[in-house]
């Protein structure tokens, strides 16, 4: 029966050191273009697949990030997913998502999965709530968090998301200039952040005229 090609075959294909191998593959140490061409060259050909776990123990690095979204049947989520996993690849970093259904036990649970299979980092769509102590325990344990969309209260942590209460005063303001005076808005359920953002934009906007 064929077996799997190791770091040794490759090497020997390639004609170079085991650690040549090695540097190619985990970037650590500079190695010349030429050199990486054999690698790689013999990487394709031998069909060769680095062993991700056995490395991860020895670096204390899994190369994995975890995603933590809502619902993926938003249609908010899928272009955030792909943008992040397309530039997680382009980092050599794999990308596994999870749906919390803005269930906060949910959540809580995805949380200790993640942290069990060491993910080097966790984009977070945080659920709706107060309990965020499951959120500081994870970041305590030295995993990386960047928030997304909406920002946990009473937290210190990295976050890319937009100016809810500014884009709907903005929209509102709009819909006024253009001489508009009975002006509904439909949101999500008030318990999530970015709906009660958007209301309070509205309101102020309406304030202002």
């Amino acid at each position: 029966t064929e077996t799997m090609a190791t770091i040794k075959d490759v090497a020997r294909h390639a004609g170079v050191s085991v650690g040549t191998v090695s540097n190619v593959l985990s970037e650590s140490i500079p190695v010349s273009a030429a050199l990486r061409e054999r690698v790689f060259a013999a990487i394709r050909k031998l069909d060769y697949h680095p062993n991700y776990v056995a490395r991860s123990l020895k670096v204390n690095r899994t190369k994995t990030l975890g995603m933590v979204i809502s619902d993926i049947t938003n249609p908010f989520f899928p272009q955030v997913v792909r943008g992040a996993e397309d530039t997680a690849f382009k980092h050599g970093y794999l990308l596994i998502t999870f749906n919390t259904d803005d269930q906060v036990e949910r959540e809580r649970q995805v949380l200790s999965v993640l942290r069990s299979r060491r993910v080097d980092g966790v984009l977070l769509v945080v659920a709706p709530g107060s309990d965020t102590a499951h959120i500081r325990n994870t970041m305590q344990a030295g995993i990386p968090f960047v928030c997304l969309d909406r920002i946990p209260p009473g937290l210190s942590v990295d976050s890319v998301s937009v100016d809810s209460v500014k884009g709907t005063q903005v929209c509102v303001r709009h819909l006024i200039n253009r001489g508009h005076r009975r002006i509904a808005i439909i949101t999500g359920p008030l318990s999530l952040q970015t709906a009660s953002d958007r209301v309070a934009g509205y309101e102020a906007a309406l304030l202002e005229a």
